[in-house]
């Protein structure tokens, strides 16, 4: 046994319990979430690059 399984394998009473717990989810746009990421990991590199920035921020030492 591979340990995937098929539709077949599953009742039509699950697959309509999965379809309707699929509807209540909210929708995860991942246009958005790689907007998000794209944006985070660019402007502080560009805007070194482009002299906007000339000293990066002090980073903060956590230890304990």
């Amino acid at each position: 046994m591979s340990g995937e399984l098929q539709q077949k394998d599953v009742s039509g009473y699950y697959r309509r319990l999965i379809v309707e717990e699929m509807r209540e989810q909210s929708t995860l746009n991942f246009d958005e979430v790689a907007a998000t990421q794209w944006k985070e990991a660019i402007t502080l590199p560009c805007a070194v690059l482009c002299g906007q920035i000339n000293h990066l921020p002090a980073q903060v030492s956590h230890a304990g």
